[in-house]
């Protein structure tokens, strides 16, 4: 149930309007079934001095592109209010129209643009004014009966709206029907949200969560009214066949021009959703709001009953997808028929499939955006379950979904969006992940755009450097850590299986887990020493490569593997025979996958770096040690190679990425050094 969280004394910290404008859309935004992922919008009126030194009337409303979970004041740009109101008597105003007239009287020429529905907040009065798409709400709207069901609850307190899409229209008409009325608390917006104002922050937000109170508490008795709707419930499905079906999902969508990062909801109510026909159905009749249908389209891919459990997908699975886009092709031709003509056709393919005995699979460009629309679609289920346990879910009509989806604003951004990230869509595996070269990679390929799996033995370690990655490239759930000890088999296995699930499939695979053993000579060799070397640096890669050429063999196009071995293999050094010879057959493995892994586009390639001191083996003793063996000071160490300079382990991290971001796509089987040079390989 929603709660007021309203509190006096952090209200009173904030004194201005705008201040407590703020405050009151954190509120609203913190709560994930009043406001999800920038949706929603709030309102604040003052006035302020021009550096005329004249009084000017101004709204502050939330700007297009913030989210009000963290809003701040620039997200409110400031509009001159006076002139929005000279608006109203215009008999029409075209969205590209009204967009111009809202930034060409911003109070600030850099502030973001403000909301579509500005207007709204505009021929409003009231000082405060928020506006939420709240799904007890919508679970009551989208009912058969659903505008009998809230004229009923909320009576001559909230005015009733019809649906009217966002712009300068709907504005237009919530003012009239407040001046028909303007006793009324708020706007209830027919299949669309929940509109409330008052004088004061307080005021409006108490109004809203009391509506939001009643809504729920009618959904509830409706619900309890019929018997909820039995479902066959599956057993938990193993995580290994739930990640090799996620990278046949993925491979459909690949093979047909979007590559899309996964997220999976397999919650008990997902699961039971999924194996619900009847709810499967109802999806089919569209989103909650239609708002919705920028990040969800208007329709899931329903997967057939017992696909997943049948462990052959291919086939059946390309013939769900070609169904869908013939089926979304035929919408929008229906649909556009009744425009002017001119509308690119989106992309035809789903971003949300429902999968009996999996569950719910969301579909986006990045993580984040496939994590808002699982987020999207995990209320879906909620409130489609919910009115179907005491009614009959309904949405709104495909012509008013298709206005919002080819919405004029929504097709003017089509040219302007920026290229995605090097590796937008691309899922790496770095192991030995924790620190050194392996964090370096694991940065690097995160901030190119890669969702990236950190391998670490140290927990500890791992932790932190997960940390360190998220906060320096914003990678926000793009980053995962997986404690793993590349020497075991099964957590090995078990590792590229959870990443799978995790956001599809696996594209690239850094094999840099390594140690390097005490310098010892040969005739000195403590077998422990060899073992030690041989079960991390030999069977530990074959663990690691092993699974990296079972799952990028089953993409549609291949992948990379990229082996960190080290300059002692073209030239191997006094004291380090156990952690030559294991780099060695590194690269020798390496040389192997890459026969094996051609045929499939599977690139295998090999870099050798030398003198890397930023990384965990160059202990202080370890590199005296060195510069001794070979006679150098430590300083004369440093510098030994031919360019006279110092090699990081970004250096490296950066030649992994030049190797995977496609400027080497028709290589593999090369060996690279980044050592400076060295007068002993050449």
């Amino acid at each position: 149930m929603v709660q007021n969280q309203w509190n006096d004394a952090e209200a009173a910290r904030h004194s201005t309007p705008l201040e407590k404008l703020v405050y009151v859309s954190r509120l609203l935004g913190s709560d994930p079934s009043l406001v999800l992922h920038g949706g929603g919008n709030t309102s604040a009126k003052d006035s302020v001095r021009n550096l005329a030194g004249d009084r000017l009337d101004v709204l502050f409303v939330k700007g297009s592109g913030w989210d009000m979970a963290t809003i701040e004041a620039p997200g409110f740009p400031g509009v001159d209010l006076n002139y929005l109101r000279k608006l109203r008597p215009l008999a029409a105003l075209g969205d590209i129209e009204m967009v111009n007239e809202l930034r060409t009287h911003l109070l600030n020429a850099e502030s973001p643009t403000p909301s579509v529905e500005a207007l709204l907040h505009a021929f409003l009065p009231h000082r405060f004014i928020l506006h939420s798409h709240a799904d007890a709400i919508i679970s009551l709207t989208n009912q058969s009966d659903g505008e009998k069901a809230v004229r009923g609850l909320f009576g001559r307190k909230l005015a009733f709206v019809p649906y009217i899409m966002p712009g300068f229209a709907l504005a237009k008409c919530c003012a009239d029907i407040f001046d028909a009325d303007s006793e009324v608390e708020g706007l209830l917006l027919y299949r669309h949200g929940l509109v409330t104002f008052a004088d004061t922050a307080a005021e409006a937000y108490s109004r809203h969560i009391e509506f939001v109170t009643l809504a729920e508490e009618e959904a509830a008795r409706r619900a309890r009214l019929k018997t909820t709707p039995a479902v066959a419930r599956s057993s938990g499905p193993s995580r290994d066949r739930a990640a090799h079906f996620m990278a046949a999902l993925r491979k459909a969508f690949i093979r047909r021009g979007f590559r899309p990062v996964l997220s999976l909801m397999d919650s008990a109510e997902a699961v039971a959703f999924c194996d619900n026909k009847r709810l499967v159905d109802a999806a089919q009749r569209g989103p909650l709001t239609p708002d919705h249908v920028i990040q969800t389209k208007r329709l899931p891919l329903a997967v057939p009953v017992g696909l997943f459990e049948s462990g052959s997908y291919g086939n059946s699975l390309e013939g769900c997808f070609d169904r869908y886009v013939r089926d979304y092709e035929a919408y929008f031709h229906k649909q556009a028929a009744r425009r002017d003509g001119g509308l690119r056709m989106l992309d035809p393919l789903p971003r949300v499939v429902l999968v009996p005995g999996l569950g719910v699979i969301a579909a986006g460009n990045t993580a984040r955006q496939a994590a808002a629309i699982r987020d999207i679609y995990e209320h879906t289920v909620s409130v489609i379950s919910l009115v179907e346990t005491g009614g009959q879910y309904e949405a709104l009509p495909a012509s008013d979904i298709f206005d919002v989806e080819y919405w004029s604003l929504e097709q003017a951004k089509l040219g302007k969006r920026a290229a995605g990230a090097p590796l937008q869509g691309k899922t790496a595996i770095v192991s030995g992940a924790a620190s050194g070269i392996g964090k370096a990679v694991s940065l690097e390929l995160a901030a190119a755009g890669a969702c990236v799996a950190m391998l670490d033995r140290d927990e500890l370690r791992l932790r932190e450097a997960e940390a360190d990655i998220r906060s320096g490239c914003r990678s926000g759930n793009a980053v995962r850590g997986f404690p793993v000890d590349v020497t075991s088999q099964s957590a090995v296995a078990q590792c590229f299986a959870e990443t799978a699930i995790w956001t599809g499939g696996i594209d690239i695979v850094v094999q840099n887990a390594g140690v390097f053993p005490r310098n010892q000579t040969v005739e000195e060799m403590d077998s422990s020493q060899w073992s030690l070397s041989m079960q991390v640096n030999v069977d530990g890669a074959l663990r690691v490569m092993s699974r990296a050429m079972h799952w990028l063999r089953q993409n549609h196009d291949g992948g990379d593997i990229l082996v960190i071995a080290s300059k002692n293999v073209p030239a191997p050094g006094k004291q380090a025979a156990a952690y030559s010879v294991g780099k060695a057959a590194q690269t020798q493995l390496a040389r192997v996958c890459a026969l094996e892994g051609g045929e499939y586009g599977i690139r295998v390639n090999t870099i050798h770096p030398h003198m890397v001191f930023d990384t965990g083996i160059w202990t202080p003793e370890m590199l005296a040690s060195r510069a001794a063996a070979y006679g150098m000071t430590v300083d004369e160490y440093r510098q030994n190679n031919l360019l006279k300079t110092g090699i990081t382990s970004a250096d490296v991290a950066r030649t992994v990425r030049a190797l995977v971001d496609g400027s080497f796509a028709k290589t593999t089987g090369a060996q690279i050094p980044v050592d400076g040079g060295s007068e002993r390989t050449l």
